[in-house]
């Protein structure tokens, strides 16, 4: 298989670890904004706030996190190399050495327990990362979508899944519009 920056897992997580240098805390506070998230009502429809808070802690956004991080952290291991002293970011690091103001010991140890607290943060959310983008949904779809008449600024509306369950809501010509934004975002 041919990966996109090659075998050194550095090279996909190079801010990432920058942040862990200067926070060897990182993964934790991570974990904790995982687990406020996973608590909200909107989960799992709150993901455009997750990545955003993700980029901040972690340095990257969800789909980043997900479709390298992790994939290249958990399903594809084996395959990877974790060398710190020998990545691409050629701008940055001219040598190619993230951790050249490290002793050679201090080094290895930074990188042995970045991999072992990136491992252990990525095997952690691995069903949450399942669940949000390999998985099924297991929602119904809409059948009919009905308007109430109704003579005030407020409207009823009934959405009514395919299986006959349905969901009422009141909205104002504000909110119409919240709701046509948010689904033209979506294409």
């Amino acid at each position: 298989m041919a990966y996109e920056n090659g075998y050194n897992m550095f090279d996909y997580c190079g801010s990432l670890f920058e942040k862990y240098i200067e926070d060897r805390l990182v993964f934790y506070k991570a974990l904790q904004v995982f687990s406020a998230f996973e608590s909200r009502k909107d989960y799992p429809y709150c993901t455009d706030e997750l990545s955003d808070v993700c980029e901040r802690v972690l340095g990257y956004d969800l789909g980043w996190i997900s479709d390298f991080l992790w994939k290249y952290t958990v399903a594809l291991s084996k395959d990877m190399i974790w060398d710190a002293r020998n990545v691409l970011f050629v701008d940055k690091y001219p040598d190619g050495n993230m951790i050249s103001e490290f002793s050679k010991e201090e080094g290895d140890k930074l990188v042995s327990n970045f991999k072992n607290d990136m491992e252990a943060f990525f095997i952690t959310l691995t069903p949450l990362f399942e669940d949000l983008f390999l998985g099924e949904t297991s929602a119904s779809r809409i059948g009919k979508i009905a308007q109430k008449q109704t003579y005030g600024d407020e409207k009823t509306i009934r959405f009514i899944r395919k299986d006959g369950k349905t969901f009422d809501f009141s909205v104002t010509k504000a909110d119409i519009e919240k709701i046509i934004d948010a689904f033209s975002n979506m294409r």
